[in-house]
């Protein structure tokens, strides 16, 4: 049974019979199934900005830190832990990225 509109309004369009489905995928060839969904290239440009903007905020991050530190020791603390978070991450990031890409390469 179809539910009432509680407002109508005729100039918008009617949804109700609207479907929307994202593509199938079949579940025994996943990786290489999504691999074929972005190119690689594009996976490497946004690893890229993401790079800049992280290299772009750890020097404002620094920059802060230094500046409106209360205590040095918890600041030179504080920035490497930072900065191995963030290496990690990244690292975890490059070796997803080349994954991806040996997975298109197939």
């Amino acid at each position: 049974m179809p539910m009432e509109p509680i407002i109508s309004n005729p100039s918008l369009p009617d949804l109700s019979d609207f479907s929307f489905s994202l593509p199938s995928i079949d579940a025994s060839n996943i990786d290489t199934e999504l691999a074929n969904i972005v190119n690689p290239n594009i996976v490497w440009l946004v690893i890229s900005i993401l790079g800049i903007f992280s290299i772009i905020m750890t020097f404002v991050l620094r920059w802060h830190w230094k500046k409106y530190a209360l205590n040095t020791k918890t600041e030179k603390k504080m920035s490497r832990i930072y900065i191995s978070v963030l290496i990690v991450l990244f690292v975890i990031i490059i070796a997803a990225a080349v994954h991806y890409q040996s997975l298109r390469n197939l």
